[in-house]
């Protein structure tokens, strides 16, 4: 039967004069439904009416506790009706469709909707005239679904695993939430409030007022898509996958990933139907992933330590970023008009370009390129490392500034574009020039760094640095009728690729005093380079000569060792050059000098002191050995006095056997790599004409640790006999078979071995870890076992099997055995075992993604070392 409330009713236990529980109620305007501790009612609904006069007669149901449990449950507000509920009061399993709800201290509302045409602003002001439930400070609401009206969280109040469906969520200030998601249609307002973990599938999440949301989710497979909009607040640790965020005034958007399939073309135009985040004036992003959608920086707003990995960070006119970078093939970091410092490209591209009306360019300070490419589209980039395998392309009147070129990095410079500043070009890196390059200079800083001309317009740029080996790559001269060197650079006549005669000239100041070359390039061009030499005597046929006054044409005593017997043979070429030494690489290639004491050979041999470089050859027992092999400290030794020198090229008709200073040498045999050969004042490399060794040695080369160690061991022992020596202890001392191996992460983090047995040394690896670098001490065997062994190479360990071992399964490792092998590790025959150089990357592919595991490697063979702590060097090492 239907209990109909028209006043005050109370239902609560322990009163002989109330009901403990009621079934099937109706409150009726003016009634009232008073609900106390241990008191339930099932089935009850709240509606009031209006009176004749225009004032409300409301329903009113109120539960309260007292410190005990009052439950109402199947309940309906409708219209002119209010509820209660605190202090142990429970609102469950209802609706509220016209009427309004209080949730106070100790109170909850669960599973519940809110129907209704309840209005709810942007701005955190609510039109509560029904349709709403309100949670104060104490309250909870939990399983609420709004489906027209709102749910209100005030200060202290609390909201999970609720719904805004059609409805509102409002979160203000002191309030919080968790766990709630919005569908289409929905909002979930955080106005000063704390949410966290929530789920947008459709409608929209508003952070403003100081609000912040962590663990947004917004989109995901299948699912609709919602809106996020941020002024004055926080989102952080959000996933964007098919949604939007919008970032306004003081809104700080961080730590967060953008996924999904949005696209973008590579001007400021974007097709931004979902997966995007728009950080607007004032805005602020910061530790953002891109996984395929955009994150768009517009004009007055910031972008920081932010990462596109599969999609794009566009930076547009007026905003700024710091710190971020692009590590991924089909990834962009796009500055369209705006500026940013500090941006690393590890992968996919960097692009720098003007801004939509094309009057704007933007600007890119400290770039750092390791891989993929940097496009400087009108842009300007000052400060930028091209290394690895990155590459620049300066086209469409872009300008670079104040930047190097290391090893392994490519630079292209259209005809349009500026360099200014000093352009750097250190070993192994590479600029190509197709014309005039503006007014900045240009240094070939390393041995082995190349600038490319293309074309028949010259650059007018100052070069300098070609008496450190560098070499200038002329494309399209074919051939070269006449060089001629003054102190304000070099003019080339030659034919051009079309047949044609031209003239070129390059401005590199003191050309006249360097020396110079002309060889092929491979492909039809020409390659412009120094050469070698100063101060010993070489002996020619009318007696000894200093090896600066030899002339092309002069006759050179060699030695027809087959024969035994000597023969006369005229000098092709000599040139000169000059050398710095590099004292932080190891002795043999710093550049330092060898100084051979009188004596030191045998009596008379060499006559005097003998300053060679450390790939020089001398001559023993029918056989060439580079002078490195022999340095025992004290009769030969690495001259640490001598920094920079004067150096020549001696180049015979063939490669020979001559005599320097008294000592069977070799002149210059050019193998096409040996552009630089460093000595001093009165130190010499002899060599000769592009050949190899293989074919076109005048005598074998002796590099057997077999032939050469028993040379090495007589000359040492010699050293007692002579009356001048010195002491430069050899870099051997202080050894350690320690090898110090630990692994580091993606992320730098550095894992220690959680065990050591024998052979065996075992990691934990945390879930997620894409791959590892397996670090150690590292020295090369010409250190620590001695110089007659050739081999340079920095060993760190010798890796066996590796197994990645979880408790399901037991995976074996054989990226480091497979014939192309990653970063890090050395070539071998070897099919079981490989070495790392001290610092070689190990691929895990997707073996952590499940969790974390156990990382098993057996070390074969390690040491010894040089107990300082060594630095591996690459592969990329140059081999004189």
């Amino acid at each position: 039967m239907t209990t109909q409330v028209n006043q005050t009713t109370y239902v609560f236990s322990g009163n002989p004069y109330a009901q403990a529980s009621l079934d099937d109620v109706i409150v009726n305007g003016g009634g009232t439904l008073n609900v106390g501790n241990g008191g339930t009612v099932d089935y009850v609904t709240a509606l009031g009416s209006q009176g004749w006069n225009g004032v409300a007669s409301v329903a009113t149901i109120s539960a309260h506790g007292d410190g005990g449990t009052a439950i109402v449950k199947d309940y309906t507000i409708s219209n002119y009706a209010l509820a209660y509920a605190s202090n142990g009061g429970k609102l469950v399993n209802g609706s509220i469709d016209g009427g309004a709800v209080e949730i106070g201290s100790g109170g909850l509302i669960g599973d519940s909707n809110i129907f209704g045409s309840g209005n709810y602003t942007n701005t955190g002001t609510a039109n509560q005239t029904q349709d709403y439930v309100n949670v104060l400070s104490g309250g909870t609401a939990s399983g609420i679904t709004t489906m027209g009206g709102s749910l209100n969280i005030g200060s202290g109040g609390f909201v999970e695993s609720s719904h805004a469906s059609s409805g509102y969520i409002n979160v203000s200030t002191g309030g919080s939430g968790t766990g709630n998601t919005v569908f289409e249609g929905g909002q979930l307002n955080a106005v000063g409030g704390t949410l966290t973990d929530s789920t947008l599938s459709g409608g929209e999440l508003w952070v403003n007022k100081g609000g912040t949301a962590s663990g947004v989710q917004d989109g995901s497979s299948g699912t609709a898509v919602g809106r996020i909009y941020l002024s004055s607040g926080t989102v952080d640790n959000a996933t964007i996958n098919g949604g939007t965020i919008f970032v306004g005034d003081k809104g700080v958007f961080e730590n967060s990933t953008i996924s999904g399939s949005g696209t973008l073309s590579n001007t400021d135009t974007a097709n931004q139907t979902q997966d995007y985040a728009n950080v607007e004036a004032g805005g602020y992003a910061s530790g953002i992933t891109t996984q395929g959608g955009s994150l768009n920086v517009l004009s007055g707003a910031s972008v920081d330590s932010s990462t596109a990995s599969a999609g794009y960070i566009n930076i547009q006119a007026g905003a700024s970023g710091t710190g971020n970078s692009v590590d991924g093939n089909q990834a962009q970091l796009n500055v369209l008009g705006g500026s940013v410092t500090s941006s690393t490209v590890g992968a996919g591209q960097f692009n720098v370009q003007t801004d939509s009306t094309g009057k704007i360019a933007g600007t890119a300070t400290v770039v750092t390129v390791s891989g993929g490419v940097m496009k400087d589209m009108g842009g300007i980039v000052i400060s930028a490392t091209i290394l690895g395998s990155g590459s620049a392309n300066i086209i469409s009147g872009g300008v670079l500034s104040a930047s190097t070129v290391e090893s392994g990095g490519i630079v292209d410079v259209d005809s349009a574009s500026t360099l200014v500043g000093t352009t750097t070009v250190s070993n192994g890196g590479q600029l190509i020039l197709n014309g005039a390059a503006g007014s900045g200079d240009i240094l070939l800083a390393g041995s082995s760094s190349l600038l490319t001309i293309s074309g028949n317009t010259m650059p007018t740029n100052v070069i300098s640095g070609l008496e450190n080996g560098g070499k200038i790559d002329l494309v399209d001269l074919k051939s070269v009728t006449n060089i001629n060197t003054t102190s304000s650079g070099i003019d080339f006549i030659g034919i051009d690729e079309n047949g044609n005669s031209v003239d070129f000239h390059l401005n590199i100041p003191d050309a006249d005093k360097i020396g110079n070359k002309i060889i092929s390039d491979g492909n039809g061009g020409l390659y412009y380079e120094v050469c070698f030499l100063s101060g010993s005597m070489i002996r020619m046929s009318e007696g000894d000569l200093a090896v600066e006054d030899i002339q092309i044409g002069d006759e050179v005593v060699a030695f027809d060792w087959k024969n035994n017997k000597e023969v006369t043979r005229p000098v092709v070429w000599v040139g000169k050059s000059h050398a710095v030494v590099r004292p932080g690489l190891p002795d043999d290639e710093a550049g330092y000098p060898v100084r051979v004491l009188k004596d030191a050979i045998a009596d008379g041999v060499p006559y005097k002191d003998m300053l060679i470089t450390a790939e020089h050859c001398l001559f023993f027992e029918n056989r060439f050995v580079p002078v490195r092999m022999l340095v025992n400290g004290v009769s030969i030794f690495y001259d640490k006095s001598i920094t920079s020198y004067d150096y020549y090229h001696v180049e015979t008709e063939q490669h020979s056997v001559i005599q320097a200073d008294g000592m069977l040498t070799e002149s210059y045999l050019d193998t096409g790599n040996r552009s630089s050969f460093r000595q001093t004042g009165t130190v010499v490399t002899l060599r000769g004409a592009v050949q190899s060794w293989e074919k076109n040695a005048g005598a074998p080369l002796g590099v057997e640790r077999s032939f050469v160690e028993p040379l090495f061991q007589k000359l040492e022992a010699r050293t007692s006999c002579l009356t001048q020596t010195t002491s430069v202890p050899l870099a051997k001392s202080n050894l350690t078979n320690d090898p110090d191996l630990h692994l580091v992460t993606e992320s730098g983090a550095i894992i220690r071995p959680i065990r050591h047995d024998g052979e065996r040394y075992s990691f934990m690896l945390p879930a997620n870890t894409a791959c590892v670098r397996i670090v150690s001490r590292a020295s090369r065997p010409a250190d620590v076992i001695g110089p007659f062994v050739d081999d340079r190479r920095m060993m760190g360990v010798a890796v066996a099997d590796v197994y990645f071992v979880t408790a399901k399964q037991q995976t074996h490792i054989t990226a480091h055995l497979q014939s192309e092998k990653p970063v890090g590790w050395h070539a071998t025959d070897w099919t079981d075992c490989a070495w790392t150089n001290g610092d070689a990357v190990l691929p895990l592919d997707e073996l952590t993604q499940s969790g974390m595991g156990i990382l098993s490697l057996n070390i074969r063979a390690a040491g010894p070392y040089l107990e300082q702590n060594t630095k591996a060097v690459l592969e990329n090492r140059r081999s004189a």
